[in-house]
């Protein structure tokens, strides 16, 4: 089901630019086995997980944030990929997350996969039309296993099994947690930054934030060298 805004077909290719009460969203075309078992939804696209690890998505594909080629943009659920590992084949995705303009997704095997708009997919300028791995050319990242995912209006986020948390993207409002906030700046590879307890990590839009799970007081330690040279600052909170 779904409702809201419907101006990019993020809701559904055709009918009304409002849906302003719930209706059912069309899945007939996904995939077998086609239960839906997560949905995200950025600001004019949407995405599906289905049972069987595949990515669908929908909407606008202005920025690459829908993992396809520019030329697709408005389409149904049914259109589905796979995400694919460094030998070319087919691995299922475990979870999905949205950004504004951009996408995520984790491998069965904890791989960061990533794509659209290039500040939030990869920390870079360049959109990303087809889902890459943005931790791949990061040395300090060899070995994690990604577990959650989620995306900002052009930040994102995701926590690891060992308890870190990796930010990157835009930072004019200090969502990265580098301790300062600075336009257009944003690391393209992340390194950490500590936060002294445990918890879980969530946002909205800008403002990210994390809720200890026992209690305790955070201390968030967050170091940040010169602003103006934030694109080498370290990024990532740990849990």
């Amino acid at each position: 089901w779904g409702f809201g805004s419907n101006d990019a077909g993020q809701l559904s290719p055709s009918g009304a630019a409002i849906w302003a009460a719930p209706a059912p969203l069309n899945f007939s075309g996904l995939p077998e086995p086609w239960s839906v078992t997560q949905l995200a939804g950025g600001r004019f696209h949407s995405l599906v997980l289905t049972a069987a690890g595949k990515v669908c998505s929908w909407g606008s594909n202005a920025r690459g944030q829908l993992g396809r080629p520019v030329q697709l943009a408005a389409s149904s659920p049914s259109v589905c990929f796979d995400l694919v590992d460094g030998f070319g084949l087919p691995v299922r995705a475990v979870a999905i997350a949205a950004g504004d303009e951009h996408s995520l997704a984790v491998s069965e095997d904890g791989e960061l996969y990533t794509w659209g708009r290039g500040s939030g997919a990869s920390g870079g300028t360049a959109d990303v039309y087809s889902p890459i791995k943005p931790f791949a050319s990061v040395p300090a990242a060899d070995g994690i296993f990604v577990r959650t995912v989620s995306g900002g209006g052009a930040h994102s986020l995701v926590t690891t099994a060992r308890g870190d948390v990796w930010s990157w993207g835009d930072n004019y409002r200090g969502q990265l947690g580098l301790g300062c906030a600075q336009a257009g700046t944003g690391p393209t590879t992340p390194a950490p930054v500590t936060v002294a307890a445990q918890g879980v990590i969530s946002f909205w839009h800008e403002q990210p934030a994390v809720y200890p799970t026992h209690g305790v007081p955070l201390n968030i330690s967050a170091g940040c060298p010169a602003c103006a040279n934030a694109l080498n600052v370290a990024d990532a909170y740990r849990t």
